[in-house]
């Protein structure tokens, strides 16, 4: 969570900036910003669903990767690595959201939100009420991804009320196919300690990426910028 209110942090001078002045930047900064935290949640999302075992067990230990209260949820033990990488994807989505969410108060337009904040707030109670009784904490993971899904939709709907702006989508598709083959290598390789798996799983989807086109140089020249009109 804290990666992508980091980023936005730096990158939020600089859209205010240009919405401001009517810069016509403002289309490609939003779209580097886009690019960039899709490429950063990919691996969070993936590298913890297949390593929730080992990150439980340096936690809490090995008695507590098995440990659950409940029956099986869709044929999966209820443990608490399950709640994790259910929690993980609910992250993932948090990415955009923060970027959509930063976007609308540069706009001067956080007002807007109340309304479907307040219908957030609804939403996840209702949900919980229903889902708690019957799969326990599992309901209350699944009903916190639901809620982040149901953010970013809303918050994407205000902000494209007030700002035209156009999101080519092709980043997905190479992050997509990175994050299936750095899901394929931490399954294989599942049998390492978490300490080799976190830098071997890195150095394949940086590499994995870069082979489908999906870092280029523009882009890391686009942050590089971002932190240079930030100090000066």
């Amino acid at each position: 969570v804290i990666f992508p209110s980091i980023f936005m942090g730096n990158v939020f001078p600089i859209v205010s900036r240009y919405i401001y002045d009517k810069d016509i930047r403002l289309g490609s900064a939003f779209q580097k910003s886009f690019d960039f935290l899709i490429f950063l949640a990919m691996p969070v999302v993936v590298g913890v669903i297949f390593t929730a075992h080992q990150i439980i067990e340096i936690v809490g230990g090995q008695d507590f990767v098995t440990a659950h209260t409940i029956p099986p949820v869709f044929g999966v033990p209820a443990t608490s690595a399950f709640s994790l990488q259910i929690l993980i994807v609910a992250v993932g989505i948090s990415f955009l959201s923060h970027l959509f969410g930063y976007t609308i108060i540069a706009l001067g337009k956080q007002s807007k939100l109340i309304w479907p904040n307040l219908a957030l707030v609804f939403f996840n109670i209702i949900l919980n009420l229903i889902l708690i009784p019957k799969i326990s904490y599992i309901g209350a993971a699944i009903v916190t991804v639901l809620t982040e899904f149901l953010v970013v939709f809303l918050y994407f709907q205000v902000m494209r009320r007030y700002l035209k702006l156009k999101i080519h989508l092709g980043i997905l598709w190479k992050v997509l196919i990175a994050g299936i083959i750095l899901g394929l290598a931490l399954y294989l390789l599942r049998f390492l300690s978490l300490w080799f798996l976190i830098p071997i799983g890195g150095v394949t989807y940086i590499l994995s990426l870069w082979l489908v086109g999906g870092i280029s140089r523009e882009m890391i020249l686009g942050v590089i910028k971002i932190k240079w009109l930030i100090s000066n």
